[in-house]
């Protein structure tokens, strides 16, 4: 027991002894034990009040404070993080090795629709609660669910979060496929973007804590342990999905776990739900069956226009070899990890011209990053946010005289070489080598594969005029 409690103890058993040693004037001795028993009962109801809280702090805080710094700080201390995507990463073959293994591309893809689902089905009943008496009694747990989701992995988690870390993620990291130096959790780039998607997908999985924490406050100590073990083993599959395809370390995975939780914990405890009370009997009035199921529906429609349905498009130019200011190599070697189709063409210009439209989640976005490598660039695209349906075009413009030796990443589409422009200089072309997986399509490249590495992908002979 904590000196504290025992203090508060001592001194109430102290007032109770002085109260029934000290006769009041005017009172019967039955007022007298009425008024001892009622101060006995608040000073109980206040021992206990500080023991229930005692035992949240303890579990909400304390006990996942110590875990979390001992699993974090191996990470912080050294280049764990560095050495497990490293295992993970063929350099040889510029290829994230699993990430095309079942489970972890269904995982990643999919991993995050059940916290959605359970945060829709709260909010549902927010909002039922306050048309429907029936609902009433779950209006806090409900609005706890909702905000756990909104400030957890979305706010903090997803986006400031990144604002904080700012550290390059695997696929930017040198000897992992980028050009930036390694940097551990504690590291701090002015330079950075706060770029932090993957580690907020994670969190996706740790949201369930708060459901967790939901049981545990209805006394369901086992459904709710068994729900706190199963959420953290779910938001570490989801993050080894991101982590085995190079989107984020293992560190912040981890790092993303204790922020759900102490997001959750948060709200739990500032929401009172540590408490026990017993619901309201005020008779509140109920709106019609039907119109409960109209208002319910509308504001459901609103919120997924907003939230899935949300138009965004942009057009971007990415000028590649741009600190070359001089003449260009003579062969220019060109890895492109790109998204949708890709066409190219001749031109003046080495650039990289990019047109997304997609409906998604408000703020969604895709990034184009270019990375120069030597005698050419690397040029990497991701997307910010979550887009329910993305158009990506991506058109390439390759100067004469050159050769090029072009990579493409397993998630461009199709492949098509446009026809010469009217302005073209007649005799002049671009010889390209061109390597891609057998589930890109080449619409009118019709040559002969002329080598075929380990994992399958072909190279192919053409000239660009």
């Amino acid at each position: 027991m904590s000196p504290g409690l025992i203090r508060l103890r001592l001194s109430m058993n102290s007032a109770l002894r002085f109260l029934t040693m000290v006769p009041q004037q005017g009172h019967s001795s039955k007022e007298q034990r009425t008024e001892r028993a009622s101060l006995q009962t608040c000073f109980s109801l206040v021992l206990r009040t500080h023991t229930v809280n005692s035992r949240w702090i303890i579990t909400l805080y304390c006990l996942p404070a110590i875990v979390f710094t001992g699993a974090i700080l191996p990470f912080v201390l050294g280049d764990l993080d560095f050495e497990i995507s490293r295992n993970l990463y063929n350099e040889k073959a510029q290829l994230w090795t699993h990430s095309q293994t079942f489970p972890w591309p269904q995982l990643y893809r999919f991993g995050p629709f059940p916290a959605v689902l359970t945060a829709t089905i709260a909010f549902s009943v927010l909002v039922l609660s306050f048309m429907r008496s029936k609902f009433a009694s779950y209006r806090k747990g409900s609005l706890f669910l909702v905000l756990s989701l909104l400030l957890g992995p979305v706010l903090v988690a997803g986006r400031l979060l990144g604002q904080i870390l700012e550290r390059p993620q695997p696929y930017e990291t040198y000897g992992l496929g980028g050009t930036q130096d390694f940097g551990t959790i504690s590291f701090f780039d002015p330079a950075a973007q706060g770029y932090f998607p993957d580690g907020g997908l994670s969190s996706m999985g740790f949201y369930f804590f708060s459901t967790g924490f939901l049981l545990l406050a209805r006394g369901r100590r086992k459904a709710g342990a068994a729900i706190l073990l199963a959420a953290g083993l779910y938001g570490c599959a989801i993050g080894i999905a991101s982590v085995v395809k190079g989107g984020t370390f293992a560190g912040d995975v981890l790092l993303s776990a204790a922020v759900s939780w102490l997001c959750s914990a948060g709200i739990f405890h500032l929401l009172g739900l540590h408490h026990k009370t017993s619901p309201g009997r005020n008779a509140r009035p109920n709106l019609p069956g039907w119109a409960s199921f109209g208002i319910l529906t509308a504001v459901l429609s609103a919120a997924g226009l907003v939230c899935l349905a949300f138009p965004s498009s942009r057009i971007t130019e990415t000028e590649l070899l741009g600190n070359n200011r001089g003449r260009l190599p003579d062969t220019v070697y060109l890895d492109l990890d790109l998204r949708g189709d890709l066409e190219i063409s001749g031109g003046n210009r080495l650039v990289l011209e990019t047109e997304f439209r997609g409906l998604g989640f408000p703020g969604s976005h895709l990034q184009t990053a270019s990375d120069p490598v030597n005698d050419g660039n690397r040029v990497i695209q991701r997307i910010g946010g979550h887009f329910t349906k993305l158009n990506v075009r991506n058109q390439i413009t390759l100067p004469p005289n050159r050769v090029y030796h072009i990579t493409l990443g397993r998630q461009v589409v199709s492949v098509a070489v446009l026809p010469p422009k009217q302005d073209r200089t007649p005799g002049f072309f671009a010889h390209v080598w061109l390597t891609s997986g057998f589930k890109t399509k080449l619409q009118n490249i019709k040559g002969k594969a002329v080598a075929e590495d380990f994992f399958g992908r072909r190279t192919r002979s053409f000239r660009v005029e």
